[in-house]
């Protein structure tokens, strides 16, 4: 696999089937743009009749009105009345665990089910829909469990099926898989993959045709980054076509990536297929 250096201003980098980008260190670039914590609770949503939040630290919270047991059925309007039992160190503190460290726990089921972003990681080399909980562990998608469901070609979860996820970390080590999949002497474990922010799937392309007549595709909107986060872009195309340039070119202050190839009188160019990955942030707890 090769990787190119990114200048301070705009790189550019042959794009061939595989080929791999990474920004070195660049002192000059000013740090990412820092995302706050929403001000709010998410709106409620209702799972197998109890009703669940993603809490202003991020954590899941079921609805519960003393903070120990979630409670089916209706809820109240009343502030004063609702005392949700978050997962995380609240969880910890009444039952001794987070709920995102114990197998099969609702922490991770629901939060898989409800409010999980799923992508698959078949352009990094796992033929499967990958997550996160919201202690920052890896999950895969599974309905058992116990297994993650590779050679998978879905592109998102399928509507309506259950989700039982496999989770990276403590819930891993307490499976019949007896590890975490954070071991050093295991690099190329799913759980230590790179952590996809950007795709096909959540940015889509905009298609257009340069000055010079050829046919570009426009990743807007990525997230911000410098290069000291390591970011991975990858671009892939099932053909490759005669006419095919495969030059990049991203814009850091502009978060921005072409790819232009083809001519414009070409029929309908193939979307490439492109992903953005960073290394992945350690648990929280």
């Amino acid at each position: 696999m090769q990787f190119f250096p990114l200048p301070a201003a705009v790189a550019a980098a042959l794009a061939l089937s595989g080929l791999q980008v990474r920004a070195e260190s660049d002192p000059a670039q000013p740090p990412s743009e820092t995302i706050a914590p929403p001000a709010q609770p998410s709106e409620w949503k209702v799972y197998l009749d109890h009703s669940f939040r993603i809490e202003v630290d991020g954590n899941l919270s079921c609805y519960s009105e003393d903070g120990q047991v979630c409670k089916p059925g209706n809820r109240s309007t009343d502030p004063a009345v609702i005392k949700p039992l978050t997962c995380g160190p609240n969880h910890k503190d009444r039952y001794g665990n987070t709920g995102y460290d114990e197998t099969d726990h609702w922490c991770n089921r629901v939060y898989a089910n409800l409010f999980a972003k799923w992508e698959n990681y078949e352009m990094l080399g796992f033929s499967g829909l990958l997550s996160k909980t919201p202690n920052n562990d890896p999950m895969c998608m599974s309905s058992n469990g116990i297994d993650c469901d590779w050679n998978s070609r879905e592109r998102a979860p399928v509507p309506g099926r259950t989700i039982k996820p496999v989770v990276c970390g403590q819930a891993l080590l307490k499976t019949r898989r007896r590890i975490t999949g954070y071991e050093e002497h295991w690099p190329n474990h799913w759980c230590q993959s790179p952590e996809i922010v950007a795709s096909n799937l959540t940015h889509p392309p905009v298609r257009g045709v340069d000055p010079a007549g050829r046919v570009t595709f426009t990743f807007a909107s990525l997230p911000a980054w410098t290069a000291a986060d390591s970011p991975v872009f990858r671009v892939r195309k099932a053909t490759a076509p005669s006419d095919f340039d495969g030059l990049w070119i991203f814009d850091r202050n502009e978060n921005r990536l072409d790819i232009k190839y083809g001519t414009a009188s070409s029929a309908d160019p193939e979307v490439p297929q492109f992903v953005m990955a960073v290394p992945r942030e350690k648990p929280r707890y």
